[in-house]
């Protein structure tokens, strides 16, 4: 799902509390709004489609004042690193380069919109052929993240199983990190270079595979 921004500020504000972000999945998925947020953390790949390999943060200087930088190893001070125009330490220029060309997709207002457009429209999509199937997603509609849809497995089938036939079909998804095995949770990601046309065809073999008693 995604959470409240603009509410969770206003009321960490009300009681004095910084409010830091986790954006590793929404930047670049959805408009974030870090107006009065403390810190933000993102990376190149996942919404993105860069490569991975380089995270961020985001932060203003002025509201780190104070902050006992002699406490702080090095490589994560923060404050050092908005004092710097470029790189503090040597960094390969693979995965920047790589970066610089993705963000290509968001250089203008239009080009934004067209990029959350296209990541909105495969998560209805995906929302809605796994409410087909019985399977219906664990948020649906707002405020569903467009980029990742958690759902179960049908009854009487694990989700172990489940990633397996996908992964025979050449899907890769998701359902092995710990807080979903527990759960038994399977997990639909469409960040990336993951079109309509992808999603149509693996929801095509699950409708043929579902509704045939499964075999």
């Amino acid at each position: 799902m995604i959470n409240d921004v603009p509410g969770l500020v206003k009321l960490a504000k009300e009681r004095g509390v910084k409010v830091c972000l986790d954006c590793v999945s929404a930047l670049g998925a959805v408009p974030i709004d870090m107006t009065d947020v403390h810190l933000a953390a993102g990376v190149s790949n996942k919404s993105l489609g860069a490569v991975a390999g380089l995270s961020m943060v985001f932060a203003d200087l002025a509201s780190l004042e104070g902050v006992d930088q002699a406490r702080l190893p090095a490589y994560l001070d923060v404050v050092d690193s908005l004092k710097v125009p470029g790189p503090r330490f040597t960094f390969p220029s693979p995965p920047i380069q790589a970066l610089l060309v993705a963000l290509e997709e968001y250089e203008s207002a239009e080009m934004r919109h067209g990029t959350f457009a296209r990541y909105a429209e495969m998560g209805r999509f995906i929302r809605r052929e796994l409410s087909k199937l019985g399977l219906p997603p664990l948020v649906d509609q707002q405020p569903s993240a467009p980029v990742f849809t958690t759902f179960s497995p049908p009854p009487g089938l694990n989700a172990e199983l489940f990633i397996q036939r996908c992964l025979d079909w050449g899907y890769q998804i998701g359902g092995e990190s710990g807080y979903l095995r527990d759960r038994n949770w399977l997990q639909l990601a469409t960040m990336g270079d993951v079109t309509l046309d992808d999603c149509q065809t693996l929801f095509d073999r699950l409708h043929a595979w579902l509704g045939n008693g499964r075999h």
